[in-house]
C-alpha cells in the first residue's frame, strides 16, 4: 500500500468552523495534512518561521489582519512558498491585485472543491521552479568551471566543427574564443600526424569511445607545441553521437625536459662506450697505420692485399663513428619498421669493448624473428643501458649477460606477463646476468628518474627511466624480475608488426666505370679528401675545377665562362666550412647560374648540420662521409639526371 506524503499547511483563518471545512476538503481531495491554524500577526510569523511549509492558505479578511497582508510578509521572507487565498467575498479587482502581488491562486469559499487541485498544482509549481533553479545553477556553475579552466576546452559538434571554446583556447592556441567558433580543429595542423593518425582518432570516438593522445599542433603565431588531449563523445537524449567535448593540455615544456633528460643520459652512455671504442678504434688505426707504412716501404707488399686490409678497417671505423654519431644525437628520426636481431647485431661491437673481460656476453637471436615499429638509435640505447646496467650490477668476479629475442603471443593465459599488457602478438627481447640482483624495494623504484643505487658520480640515475619511457612510446611493455644475489631478467615486449625492415644499405662496391661526363665544381676545404675526390671524378671521366673554400669558388669561377660549350654542370661541396656554409655558396651560385646541380657533403652529425640548413635539403642532395668511390658517382649520376 502506498504512503501518501505528508503536506505540511500553515492556515491563517479566524473562523474554527471554516479551518474545518478547508481541513475537510483538501482531505477529500487525497491530501493527507498537517494544518497548524493562527489567526493574529504574530502567531501567523512565529509559525510562519517555526518551519518548513508547502503551502499557506490565507482568509482574505480577519478582523485584526488581512491575507493580503500576509502575503507580503510570506513574501519577504519565503519568495516560493506557495500561497493561496481563501474568501467568501473576494471580487474580481480584489482577485487580480492578489495574483499581481504574488499569490499563487484565490478559491472562493463555496467553491472549496477545486482547493485540493489548486494546492497540489501550486506544490508542483514551486517544485518544478525549485528544480529548474538547480538545474540553472548546475548549469551555470559548469559553465564557469568550465570558462575558469586552466585547461583548454574545445565542443564541437558531431562534424568536428568547434562550436564553444574557453578562455584557457586563447593562451595555448593565440587564437580567441570566436576566431575558434565555426572552423573545424584542423585550423590548429602542424602537419606532425600522417592521415592514419587521424583515421584512428575519428574511427575511435565516432564509435563513441574515448580518445587520448598527444598532438603537435601550430598556434596563430606559427610556433608549434605539442598537447596532451582527451576527446569524449557527447550523447544526446536519444543517444546518439551528437558532439565531442576535448580537453587539451599544453606538455610543450614537460616534453622539452623529457628530451633534455633523455639527452642527459644518452650522453652518459655515450662517454661509457667512447671509452671502450678507443680501444677498438685504435686497433683499427694501427691496421691501416701498418699496411700503408707497408705499401710505402717495402717493395715486396702485396699491393691488392694492403688496399683490401686498409679498406676493411676503414669501413668498419667508420661503421663505428656513424653509430656513435646516431646514438647520441638529439633530434628523433622517428619510428620505422625494423628487424630487432639486426639492432642488436649493430649494437653488439658496441657493447663488447664496454662490458670488459669480465663478462660474458650470450646472444640468442630467435629465428623467424618478427618485425617491430620504433626508432632504431632509440632501440640500442634501450640494448645499452641495459647492457651497462646489468655490467654494473656484476660481482668483482665478473658474470654473463644474456640477450635473447623472440616471438610471442600474450592473452589471458599467458604467466608471467606484464601487469596491464594488452592481448597481442609481441616480439621479446630479454636481457638476463647473473648478478647481485634486487630488493622489492629497490625494485619498485628502479624506473623512477633520478633513482640510483650507484655513487652519484657514478650515475645520473636516468638509465632505466629513459628505457622505460622508450619501450612505453614505442607501444610496448617492460618487466623485470629479480632477487638479491639471483640476478635479474628485463622482458621487453614490443607490438609484433607486418612488413619487412626497412634498411637504410649504403651504396654496393662497384668497379671503376670510366663513364662520367660534365664539369663539377669541387669546394673542399680538406686538401686530402679534395684530392681524393677530385681522383675519383678525373678517373670516371669528369672535368674537375676545384676550389679550398668558398671564397676561392666565387673569386675564382664566378667568373668563369658559363656558356653552353663549358658550363658547370655540378656544384659538389662541403658543408661545413670557414666563413660561408656550402648551402649558402650555392644559393649564390645558383641565382646567377639556375641550370646548374649541387650536392652536398659532410661528415658531422645531423644536430650541427640542422644549424646549416640542411633540413631545406632533398636526401638525394647529400651524401655523408665517409663515403665509397661507387657511393660518390652514383650520387652524381642523380643528381644529373634531367628530371620530368
Amino acid at each position: 500500500m502506498a504512503v501518501v506524503e505528508l503536506t505540511y499547511i500553515l492556515h491563517l483563518e479566524d473562523s474554527a468552523d471554516d479551518a474545518e471545512i478547508v481541513a475537510d476538503a483538501l482531505s477529500d481531495g487525497g491530501l493527507r495534512c498537517y494544518i497548524e491554524r493562527v489567526d493574529q500577526r504574530d502567531t501567523f510569523l512565529s509559525a510562519l518561521d517555526s518551519r518548513e511549509w508547502d503551502v499557506v492558505i490565507a482568509d482574505y479578511s480577519l478582523p485584526s489582519f488581512d491575507g493580503l497582508s500576509a502575503l507580503v510578509l510570506v513574501r519577504e521572507r519565503y519568495p516560493d512558498l506557495p500561497f493561496i487565498l481563501v474568501s467568501g467575498t473576494l471580487g474580481e479587482e480584489a482577485a487580480v491585485e492578489a495574483l499581481k502581488s504574488g499569490a499563487n491562486d484565490y478559491i472562493i469559499k463555496d467553491r472549496l472543491a477545486r482547493l485540493p487541485l489548486a494546492t497540489k498544482r501550486a506544490i508542483g509549481e514551486r517544485a518544478a521552479a525549485q528544480e529548474r533553479k538547480e538545474s540553472e545553477a548546475l548549469l551555470n556553475l559548469r559553465t564557469k568551471a568550465l570558462e575558469s579552466a586552466a585547461n583548454s576546452v574545445i565542443i564541437t559538434d558531431r562534424e568536428g566543427t568547434i562550436i564553444w571554446a574557453n578562455p584557457a583556447c586563447s593562451v595555448l592556441t593565440g587564437y580567441t574564443p570566436a576566431e575558434l567558433i565555426g572552423h573545424n580543429p584542423r585550423l590548429l595542423n602542424a602537419g606532425r600526424h600522417d592521415r592514419v593518425f587521424y583515421r584512428n582518432l575519428w574511427s575511435t570516438i565516432l564509435q563513441g569511445d574515448v580518445w587520448q593522445g598527444e598532438i603537435h599542433n601550430r598556434r596563430k603565431d606559427g610556433s608549434l607545441y605539442c598537447e596532451e588531449m582527451t576527446i569524449t563523445p557527447v550523447r544526446d537524449t536519444q543517444g546518439e553521437i551528437s558532439a565531442f567535448i576535448a580537453i587539451k593540455q599544453d606538455i610543450s615544456a614537460r616534453k622539452d625536459l623529457e628530451q633534455q633528460l633523455l639527452h642527459s643520459q644518452k650522453m652518459e652512455a655515450v662517454g661509457r662506450l667512447a671509452g671502450g671504442v678507443a680501444h677498438d678504434f685504435n686497433n683499427l688505426l694501427t691496421v691501416i697505420t701498418g699496411y700503408s707504412n707497408m705499401l710505402l716501404t717495402n717493395p715486396k707488399a702485396s699491393i691488392s692485399e694492403c688496399a683490401e686490409q686498409i679498406k676493411t678497417a676503414s669501413e668498419r671505423a667508420a661503421a663505428v663513428v656513424r653509430q656513435l654519431l646516431m646514438f647520441s644525437r638529439r633530434e628523433v628520426v622517428g619510428p620505422r619498421v625494423v628487424s630487432l636481431n639486426d639492432i642488436i647485431s649493430k649494437t653488439e661491437k658496441l657493447l663488447l669493448p664496454v662490458l670488459g673481460e669480465k663478462v660474458k656476453l650470450v646472444i640468442a637471436r630467435g629465428s623467424g624473428l618478427g618485425s617491430v615499429e620504433a626508432d632504431p638509435a632509440q632501440l640500442e640505447q634501450v640494448i645499452i643501458n641495459l647492457a651497462i646496467n646489468a655490467a654494473d650490477a656484476m660481482p668483482p668476479r665478473g658474470g654473463q649477460l644474456s640477450i635473447t629475442t623472440s616471438n610471442v603471443n600474450v592473452d589471458e593465459s599467458t604467466g608471467g606477463r606484464p601487469q596491464g599488457i594488452a592481448a597481442g602478438p609481441y616480439v621479446l627481447l630479454k636481457v638476463a646476468d647473473n648478478g647481485l640482483g634486487m630488493s622489492e624495494e629497490v625494485k619498485a623504484q628502479i624506473f623512477e628518474p633520478f633513482f640510483t643505487t650507484k655513487d652519484r658520480s657514478s650515475g645520473s640515475g636516468l638509465g632505466l627511466s629513459s628505457v622505460y619511457g622508450i619501450v612505453k612510446q614505442s607501444g610496448g611493455f617492460i618487466h623485470v624480475e629479480s632477487a638479491p644475489n639471483q640476478g635479474s631478467t628485463f622482458s621487453v615486449y614490443l607490438p609484433r608488426v607486418q612488413g619487412e625492415p626497412e634498411t637504410a644499405q649504403r651504396g654496393a662496391h662497384a668497379e671503376h666505370r670510366g663513364n662520367g661526363a660534365g664539369t663539377v665544381l669541387l669546394v673542399e676545404d680538406e686538401v686530402s679528401v679534395r684530392t681524393l675526390v677530385r681522383s675519383i671524378l678525373e678517373m670516371d671521366g669528369y672535368t674537375v675545377l676545384e676550389a679550398g673554400d668558398p671564397n676561392e669558388a666565387l673569386d675564382t669561377y664566378g667568373v668563369y665562362p658559363w656558356g653552353s660549350s663549358s658550363p658547370i654542370d655540378l656544384l659538389l661541396t662541403d658543408i661545413v666550412m670557414p666563413q660561408m656554409s656550402g648551402i649558402e655558396l650555392a644559393a649564390h651560385l645558383l641565382r646567377l647560374h639556375p641550370n646548374m646541380k649541387a650536392l652536398y657533403m659532410s661528415g658531422y652529425s645531423d644536430e650541427l648540420l640542422q644549424k646549416h640548413g640542411i633540413h631545406s635539403l632533398s636526401p638525394s642532395a647529400f651524401i655523408p662521409k665517409p663515403f665509397t668511390s661507387a657511393e660518390l658517382l652514383s650520387k652524381i649520376e642523380e643528381a644529373l639526371r634531367p628530371r620530368d
